[in-house]
């Protein structure tokens, strides 16, 4: 595989919540550079083997800023300067050790199926592009 030097959200594309917080995502990002990946496809299977990751967990959101996979909190903050501006002050939450910001993100990840409505992500025409389910995409 050729170097993945592009942000990538992997998320669980069967998951409702998640799939509403890739919408969000979408809807408040400040420019177009976040590409996402379900964590089942194709692509993601293939860039956790190679770039030796280890095993995918379904109920983790992983963050891969172009040189680092992030995941949990981590990666929730870390994605923040990528929205607009509005959306900055959460990043106070960075003062919230992460052993604590982990176990709430933990408890959300164990319940996140019960909570939303069931819905898929069905990107507008100009973002199916940053939808990467196959590496036919790169």
């Amino acid at each position: 595989m050729k170097s993945v030097t592009i942000p990538i959200i992997f998320f669980d594309g069967d998951c409702a919540l998640c799939n509403r917080i890739v919408q969000f995502i979408l809807n408040h990002e400040k420019n177009q550079q976040l590409y996402f990946s379900p964590l089942n496809s194709e692509f993601a299977l293939k860039f956790f083997e190679e770039n030796l990751a280890g095993d995918i967990n379904p109920n983790t959101f992983y963050f891969y800023n172009g040189s680092i996979l992030l995941n949990r909190s981590i990666a929730a903050i870390a994605l923040i300067p990528y929205l607009k501006w509005y959306i900055q002050p959460f990043r106070i939450f960075r003062i919230i050790p992460i052993c604590l910001r982990d176990r709430i993100y933990n408890w959300i990840a164990k319940r996140r199926r019960k909570w939303a409505i069931s819905t898929c992500v069905f990107p507008e025409a100009e973002n199916n592009k940053r939808f990467l389910h196959s590496f036919n995409h790169e």
